[in-house]
């Protein structure tokens, strides 16, 4: 799993973290704010009072400040956040561009404020502009969420990505500790686009545990591996070619990073080595997963490409098995 996709998770937890943080600070100088006019109220004389006043309304003022400050600045990681994952999905690109959008409303909503204290009134028509456009821009951001929890099959974010529209602090919280389970599961390395693989029983001599909880046979294992003859899906025995190849499903997709993405159908457990592109020099052997499980794979291949290839033109993609054998896919370059 990239580094690259995790940082873009991170920034999306700690924007949705500000988010929760910002109208809790909000509320509390608000609290102080009325507790300093009370007590210079309750002090007795004109002075006392005004003088506690105007405390209160400087610190809701200052705290307000910093608040919207801290808002701007969570839209701003969650739009980077998006940013990233969208090189990795296209899918995710609709979060950004809802940040975006708040973001200027934001902007938006504090030249109304300015207008507010300045008298100027034609300013003010830009609350009402700015406070539909933020509206629209969450609405995309929790549409993001809701993305991202469905591609890392994580339910919190998803629902926290639609209470994030009509409940921004429960969908922000939701999104917190969703996203933080996910950063967890892709650093102890869960793959969103591998199968699980669950072995039949009595398959399990002479296997050993790899990443995603799924075994592999180890050679070096003094008692060699069953083949239960119900069984038919198991990966061939050492030194037999398996009689049926992987197959692809579907198109696959080759985007302009460099990421492939495709689905593949095993018949059996296998290794793949290396990836190419057909009639280019574009080769490489970062794949993930790099094993296909029985049944259909989601496989993202990662290459190193130049501007020759053409858009929206059709591109074959060569695996080579572990057994000696390659297979090959369908690519549309986009």
């Amino acid at each position: 799993m990239s580094s690259t996709e995790i940082d873009g998770l991170k920034k999306l937890r700690t924007g949705s973290l500000i988010i929760i943080l910002a109208p809790i600070l909000i509320l509390v100088g608000v609290f102080v704010g009325l507790g300093s006019a009370l007590a210079g109220a309750a002090s007795g004389s004109v002075s006392g009072s005004a003088t506690g006043a105007l405390a209160g309304v400087t610190i809701v003022g200052v705290v307000a400040i910093v608040g919207i400050v801290l808002e701007i600045f969570a839209i701003y990681l969650i739009r980077k956040g998006f940013g990233i994952l969208k090189a990795f999905d296209p899918q995710f690109g609709i979060g950004g561009t809802g940040a975006l959008i708040a973001l200027v409303a934001s902007i938006l909503l504090i030249l109304a404020f300015i207008g507010i204290i300045a008298l100027i009134l034609p300013m003010l028509f830009l609350a009402p502009i700015a406070g539909i456009l933020y509206f629209i821009g969450v609405i995309m951001m929790g549409i993001g969420f809701h993305r991202v929890g469905g591609k890392y099959d994580d339910n919190l974010v998803s629902i926290g990505g639609i209470l994030l529209i009509f409940i921004p602090f429960i969908g922000a919280i939701l999104n917190v500790i969703g996203l933080g389970r996910i950063i967890n599961k892709l650093g102890g390395g869960f793959s969103p686009y591998s199968q699980t693989y669950q072995p039949p029983s009595g398959y399990s001599q002479g296997y050993t545990q790899q990443p995603y909880g799924q075994p592999y046979y180890n050679p070096e294992s003094t008692t060699p591996p069953t083949y239960p003859p119900t069984q038919p899906n198991y990966p061939p025995p050492t030194g037999q070619q398996p009689t049926s190849l992987p197959y692809q499903t579907g198109t696959g997709r080759l985007y302009s990073n460099g990421v492939a993405e495709l689905t593949i159908y095993s018949p059996y457990r296998v290794q793949v080595i290396q990836a190419s592109i057909v009639g280019t020099s574009y080769a490489t052997s970062s794949i993930t997963p790099n094993y296909l499980e029985v049944g259909n794979n989601n496989i993202r291949i990662y290459f190193s490409i130049g501007p020759d290839l053409k858009p929206y033109n059709t591109y074959t993609i060569q695996l080579y098995l572990s057994t000696g054998q390659a297979i090959s896919a369908q690519v549309t370059y986009s």
